[in-house]
């Protein structure tokens, strides 16, 4: 499957005002089953490093602004989304990628309240 058709996903603008765009919802939600489906099959050269970034920095954009409004999230159900192995492997890519080490990351937790 190429790029082109896995990100093929038609996006309509919700007119409600200061609510979620559920077609968004929708259409992300239907690009996450196509991932999974993808791996499952043993497909994992189905997007661009370039688009993996663009949709990771998004995401966290995203999921920061939840939790700066609503405390803190969950980001992901254990099992379901992620395995244990594949988020520790991301962690630890993010937090190099960023030039951060483990021991920031506490003493952020800890100057934040973000636990």
């Amino acid at each position: 499957m190429s790029n082109a058709e896995l990100l093929d996903v038609p996006v309509v603008v919700d007119a409600k005002a200061g609510g979620p765009d559920l077609a968004l919802d929708a259409a992300v939600k239907s690009l996450a089953r196509r991932i999974q489906d993808e791996i499952a099959s043993g497909n994992t050269e189905i997007m661009t490093l370039e688009g993996l970034e663009a949709m990771l920095g998004s995401l966290f954009s995203l999921y920061a602004g939840h939790t700066e409004e609503q405390g803190s999230l969950t980001p992901l159900k254990l099992g379901e989304t992620a395995n244990a192995t594949a988020i520790l492997m991301t962690t630890s890519a993010l937090l190099r990628g960023a030039n951060l080490e483990l021991f920031e990351l506490g003493m952020w937790q800890s100057w934040s309240g973000m636990k």
